[in-house]
């Protein structure tokens, strides 16, 4: 994906980051709603992929990717995704800016998203039918 086509998707310019979230996955809807209350949220795009448009998905995405894995653009234009698309959220989010900066490096990434992968194999208990 091109810088400009990622660029392009963003709908909101305001936004500081855009996060596609699985909507119909109740422990990641209780979850976003959590980071949508805190101070620093509504610098953010929040999208549920299980019911945005295709407009509203990166350009040459596909949906059941961003549905498996939670995926967040930096305010550099970047995607991140997994462990590393929670600390590029939390970093635009000041209860959880601190953490983000002491743990968004190594060992730290790497047992976190080895954490993430299992919570993924765990998730489907939790998506809505």
């Amino acid at each position: 994906m091109t810088a400009a086509s990622e660029a392009a998707v963003q709908t909101d310019p305001r936004a500081a980051c855009t996060v596609w979230y699985d909507g119909g996955c109740a422990i990641c809807s209780r979850e976003i709603a959590s980071y949508k209350r805190m101070p620093g949220a509504d610098n953010v795009e929040w999208i549920d992929v299980a019911t945005a448009p295709e407009s509203a998905l990166p350009e040459g995405a596909d949906r059941d990717d961003l549905l498996a894995r939670f995926t967040v653009r930096r305010s550099d234009g970047a995607l991140a995704d997994g462990a590393a698309g929670f600390f590029a959220l939390w970093r635009q989010l000041r209860p959880t800016a601190r953490l983000a900066r002491i743990v968004d490096r190594a060992p730290f990434t790497q047992i976190a998203e080895l954490a993430y992968r299992i919570f993924l194999r765990l998730r489907p208990l939790w998506r809505k039918a």
